[in-house]
């Protein structure tokens, strides 16, 4: 937490030319290594300038785009871990378009940055007041649209707010003494409280959560007697499962007929893969099983997330292993599956005795043991080119099964 107390005091030096030219040189290097040199300069915060290049390794994942701008000035490296990245902040604001919107939680500002790309003005909240000025620094510089950051908390804004098109808001989900805050209650601002009246102030409101909450949860929450969920999306990125937006409009709609829309995208936010579905059709949907086929199948984390688990089997024509196990099997190759394939190898006991291989990815789904208790079981070695699934079938055996990466005959 010092480096974020040493942004607090002096982000500000690091716009000076011969930082800059440090930080463009050594952008690349190992921080640690760099620590154990001497400052080129005692004047230096070097704590300060090290954490930037830290900072500025990360926006290469995450906000690739911003490093074309010399002077703009990245957060901490701890803040830059918790931040949206480039990718999910182009995909939430492609949803929308209109004249005005309103972020409430500012941040590191990749999600207004986002926005004001979509919208001819916006106004940014952010209780911080340095963090604030930094992030009024970065979209000076960015400058994708009108955009104006004013420094206050956001029950105190929203007294003052007119009618805007958009209202997006990230409740603050971690403090110092809570890692992992994930219901509404538990988060500030407390959106709860705040949501009638901002209904009156916009036609449509996003809250971004914790990929932790669970759905249904959420949506009942958010429930009004005039307002309601009217979509949720959940958004995958390189394989992760990053941000699920609720999207609110002055309508209710009925639980079970709220579409779920799952996503993966690449690095500029665009769709790789989707499924859109409602609870209503995913418990009226008609799912077959069978032992494992020719390929199985693992969707990936977005997709598990959502929940269109029947779903999942007859969009793509293929049957589940096991009510509770959510794998999938086939004789044919399916490459727009949603997830990965993998060709079977074969299915054996859980016994280290049937295992052919002595090192392999080992998952569990829908099985009594972990994956470490197993592992020290079946006598793996962690890694290579082989995939163990230990999981349930329908008949109700336990078993592992054998599987190498599947992508098509090339």
């Amino acid at each position: 937490m010092e480096i974020i107390t040493l942004y607090h005091m002096i982000w500000q030096k690091l716009l000076d030319e011969n930082v800059k030219e440090f930080i463009r040189i050594h952008e690349k290097e190992d921080v640690k290594a760099l620590g154990l040199k001497k400052a080129p300069s005692s004047e230096w915060d070097y704590p300060l300038v090290l954490d930037q290049i830290k900072a500025r390794q990360k926006a290469v994942v995450k906000l690739a785009s911003w490093l074309a701008y010399e002077d703009i000035i990245f957060p901490s490296s701890f803040v830059m871990e918790q931040a949206s990245s480039e990718a999910c902040a182009q995909y939430k604001a492609g949803l929308f378009e209109g004249e005005s919107f309103v972020d409430l939680t500012g941040g590191l500002g990749a999600d207004s940055w986002g926005f004001l790309k979509h919208f001819k003005s916006g106004i940014v909240i952010e209780r911080d007041e340095v963090s604030a000025a930094l992030l009024e620094h970065n979209l000076s510089i960015l400058k994708p649209a009108q955009c104006e950051v004013r420094c206050m908390d956001a029950e105190v804004f929203m007294d003052e707010m007119e009618r805007v098109d958009l209202i997006f808001i990230d409740p603050q989900r971690r403090d110092q003494k809570a890692k992992g805050k994930f219901r509404f209650e538990d988060c500030s601002p407390d959106i709860l409280s705040m949501l009638p009246e901002l209904m009156r102030r916009t036609g449509a409101l996003m809250i971004k959560t914790s990929p932790m909450l669970d759905v249904w949860s959420g949506i009942e929450a958010l429930r009004g007697a005039n307002y309601g969920v009217s979509e949720v999306h959940i958004v995958e990125w390189r394989g992760d499962c990053k941000e699920v937006l609720y999207i609110i409009r002055n309508e209710v709609v009925a639980m079970d007929d709220v579409p779920i829309i799952a996503v993966s995208i690449d690095d500029d936010g665009h769709v790789l893969r989707q499924i859109r579905f409602s609870r209503a059709e995913e418990i009226n949907a008609e799912c077959s099983y069978s032992a494992p086929l020719s390929y199985f199948y693992e969707p990936s984390a977005a997709f598990l997330k959502a929940g269109a688990f029947k779903l999942l089997a007859s969009s793509y024509g293929l049957k589940k292993i096991q009510e509770h196990t959510h794998l999938y099997t086939g004789d044919k190759y399916v490459a727009e599956f949603p997830g990965r394939c993998f060709a079977l190898r074969g299915v054996y006991a859980a016994k280290s005795k049937e295992m052919p291989v002595s090192k392999a990815h080992l998952s569990v789904r829908n099985f009594p043991q972990s994956v470490d208790i197993l592992r020290k079981k079946l006598k793996i070695q962690d890694g290579g080119e082989d995939y163990l699934f230990a999981c349930s079938l329908e008949d109700g055996r336990k078993v592992i099964l054998h599987g190498n990466k599947f992508y098509g005959n090339k």
